[in-house]
């Protein structure tokens, strides 16, 4: 929600989040934010920032106090991320590049003074984010962050009708998998993750020099995180612990050696249970209770390992219809030709695993039904003929037809009762 919108669409269940520090001992600091998956490749979210200063000393015009004051910012944001190729602009880059976006609304004011509330103001803006794995293991990422010029509204406008402009800024990072996902740069391991991560923050105005921020997040095991960077100079520490769905996380950090300015942050938010790598099979003919009338059905869809939140080798897809091993290609899809004998209700069996031991079946229900030559489509009688001929009590004639408009004879209306 607040870095880089896109990353939503990964989330397979509903996500909540928060973090509360007291910045350098002065600044009140405040996050909340959460997602909610609408598919599996897509999720709304909704974000809040606060920050707010009290017992501020203010003066007159001469330097003489006249009490204290306060000031305050808050900006709640509405986010949506998917996958490129659930979007209608017909691209498709070969792989699941993940895109989305945030609304932004801005609030600033104060107390204490006319002065201070009349610079009270608000405004909206607007975030751009994309996410593209390049490989197994490494993930490039950048938002574009409050786009808007002053002319689409990208600006905070005061009650004095003064107008502050929204600075824009350009956030680019990766993350690198060295250690825990399949192909990764060193090893694999079933339980234990290394990531290095690297991000720059650039202005475009130019109005000051970017920052960067740098660092190392290892997972010994599952439900512990080691952490340790630098923000634009200043080294950092951290530690996360995760245990049933929730996590906690504490970070450390120093400001340029002062040590009045060394700011703690606390974290706690609701990740749900892990996910479980699952295998999906999508069919896309024939349709599940489909009524047919040949004695073969041509199978086509398309199967896939949905991955979870612990990386784990798969190998292979191997997929079966009816029993007999069918081809899958390198983009999952496949097609075979299934025998349907007989009349009635038929199933086709779809069953895939892979050799990690993952194992899904899906069956297709189907009902074959007789048919002639002389009952076309739209024929008003045409089911009811064909179910009855279907379950024996009508054969029609010798040549395959019914001749429905035909008279019917003494000796038909016996052999039928």
């Amino acid at each position: 929600v607040f870095m880089n919108p896109a990353g939503m669409a990964r989330s397979m269940n509903p996500k909540l989040s928060s973090m509360y520090t007291s910045l350098m001992g002065d600044v009140n600091y405040m996050v909340v934010g959460g997602s909610y998956p609408l598919s599996d490749k897509s999720a709304l979210g909704a974000g809040l920032i606060n920050s707010r200063v009290a017992e501020i000393p203010l003066t007159d015009s001469i330097g003489n106090p006249i009490g204290t004051g306060s000031w305050g910012n808050t900006v709640v944001l509405l986010s949506y991320g998917t996958y490129l190729k659930q979007l209608p602009l017909n691209i498709d880059l070969g792989r699941d590049v993940l895109v989305g976006g945030s609304l932004k609304y801005f609030s600033v004011g104060g107390s204490g003074s006319s002065t201070v509330e009349s610079a009270s103001g608000s405004g909206y803006d607007m975030d751009l984010g994309v996410l593209v794995p390049v490989n197994d293991y490494v993930e490039v990422g950048a938002n574009l962050q409050n786009i808007l010029p002053a002319s689409m509204g990208g600006k905070i406008t005061k009650s004095t009708s003064a107008v502050d402009g929204i600075p824009a800024n350009i956030k680019l990072g990766t993350k690198i998998s060295l250690i825990g996902k399949e192909g990764s740069a060193y090893s694999a391991h079933a339980t234990r993750k290394l990531n290095a991560m690297l991000d720059y923050d650039l202005s475009p105005a130019g109005s000051s020099t970017g920052a960067y921020h740098a660092g190392l997040e290892f997972w010994p095991v599952g439900n512990l995180a080691l952490r340790a960077g630098t923000d634009n100079g200043d080294l950092t520490a951290g530690v996360g612990i995760r245990f049933s769905g929730v996590e906690f996380n504490y970070a450390y950090h120093p400001y340029n050696g002062i040590n009045d300015n060394t700011t703690s942050y606390f974290s706690i938010g609701y990740l749900g249970e892990p996910r479980k790598r699952e295998l999906k099979i999508t069919l896309e003919s024939p349709k599940d209770k489909s009524v047919i009338y040949d004695d073969h059905v041509t199978v086509k869809g398309s199967v896939e390992v949905i991955p979870g939140d612990e990386p784990a080798p798969t190998g292979p897809i191997s997929l079966k219809v009816n029993g007999v091993n069918v081809a899958v290609l390198p983009n999952g899809t496949f097609q075979a030709e299934a025998p349907v004998d007989g009349y009635g209700k038929k199933v086709v069996a779809v069953e895939a695993s892979t050799s990690a031991g993952d194992l899904l079946a899906q069956d297709i229900r189907l009902v074959r039904l007789s048919s002639f030559a002389d009952v076309p489509e739209g024929y008003w009688a045409k089911m009811p003929i064909e179910n009855n001929a279907t379950v024996g009590l009508v054969e029609g004639y010798p040549d395959k037809t019914f001749r429905p408009e035909q008279a019917l004879t003494r000796a038909d209306l016996a052999t039928l009762l």
